[in-house]
């Protein structure tokens, strides 16, 4: 996964291939070193609900539902850097995300936990569950998410997603310091009226390798 050079990628997918021929021995290896690894040792973690994200294989839903309703560990630090909450925030909306692969290749549980978890008591969870069914529910998948989330939630159904080209370049370059604490503390308050916006807490992941297009 974080392999180097040019031909980095073409490793990569014919490991997942290889992976993909074990009839279902890698994704119980991959969920039982999940339950194994320390809840310090974070990129170990992402790493392997990356892995399964990528194998795409719907013997993985137990594992993956697993992941997204366990609880994020208590906040023990300021910086949001190196909050172990907002670590495992990423775990899990990486988790969200291979279900979505897994609704996107035609599995309707896949689909029906992307419309459970769009109650889900996390927001950032919530809302990448909310929108991915919104993109694979089909024709009904608004109407069917309104009669489920409260109505303080409607407004993430007007999140709309972006490509890169159409955000404005950044002037300057200020940070700004978190004026709230962490999302497992106390969540932002929502978006509203026609505001659009696009979160993604996911790390880039195999950033050594070669980008593909």
């Amino acid at each position: 996964m974080s392999g180097l050079g040019e031909d980095a990628e073409s490793h990569y997918q014919r490991a997942l291939a290889a992976l993909r021929n074990t009839g279902g021995e890698a994704v119980d290896a991959l969920a039982q070193e999940f339950e194994r690894l320390a809840a310090d040792q974070y990129v170990n973690r992402w790493a392997v609900v990356q892995l399964l994200t990528d194998l795409e294989d719907p013997r993985a839903l137990d594992a993956l539902n697993r992941i997204i309703v366990s609880p994020l560990p208590k906040e023990r630090s300021d910086d949001p850097h190196g909050s172990p909450a907002a670590r495992e925030l990423v775990v899990r909306t990486t988790a969200v995300e291979a279900v979505t692969r897994l609704a996107a290749g035609g599995s309707d549980e896949a689909r029906a936990a992307l419309l459970k978890y769009a109650r889900h008591p996390v927001r950032s969870v919530k809302i990448a569950a909310a929108l991915a069914y919104l993109e694979q529910g089909g024709s009904r998948a608004r109407k069917e998410l309104r009669k489920r989330m409260p109505k303080s939630d409607y407004w993430i159904l007007d999140i709309r997603r972006v490509h890169p080209e159409e955000i404005p370049p950044i002037e300057g370059h200020r940070f700004l310091p978190p004026k709230s604490p962490p999302e497992a503390v106390t969540a932002p308050r929502p978006i509203t009226g026609g505001q659009a916006a696009t979160e993604s807490a996911r790390p880039s992941g195999r950033k050594n390798r070669k980008t593909r297009g």
